[in-house]
């Protein structure tokens, strides 16, 4: 068994729409970039990532599978409960024997903190002790006590 302890459990949720950035790449595009240039700078061979979809509630240990998934998502647009996104990726790094987990969401259409608000909740309620981490792409959302945002 390995040590838990300096293995770290990221959860990521992309709430991205086909919008420009003002580089006109789209911001799926900028994001992905930005975020395997993170990944690939801090994260250790046995970190621990699972990147939303709804049909998969699988974690992976390992850098390259994590650029992998964040290279192949694709989305055309499509609008989906982010509540329930959020939720189910909280579910997931929450299962992991890790003592530190996060969850992101990274979003440049919502704009009311709701779904923040729930994820939240669950995480307290149930006192799963992640971290809840929203990057509000275009400010769309006012701050909030219930992420870091």
């Amino acid at each position: 068994m390995y040590k838990t302890t300096d293995v770290e459990a990221i959860g990521v949720v992309f709430d991205i729409s086909l919008r420009h950035g003002s580089n006109n790449k789209k911001n799926l595009d900028n994001v992905k970039q930005g975020l395997i240039e993170f990944i690939r700078r801090n994260l250790e061979e046995d970190d621990i990532m699972y990147l939303y979809h709804p049909d998969i509630i699988e974690t992976d240990d390992r850098v390259g599978a994590h650029v992998g998934a964040i290279s192949n998502y694709k989305t055309d647009g499509w609008i989906f409960d982010v509540s329930m996104a959020l939720q189910q990726t909280l579910y997931v790094i929450a299962a992991e024997p890790c003592e530190t987990k996060t969850v992101v969401l990274i979003t440049d259409r919502l704009s009311d903190i709701k779904p923040l608000k729930r994820v939240s909740s669950f995480n307290t309620k149930d006192d799963l002790g992640c971290r809840i981490v929203c990057v509000d792409i275009g400010y769309h959302l006012p701050d909030a006590d219930h992420a870091d945002i």
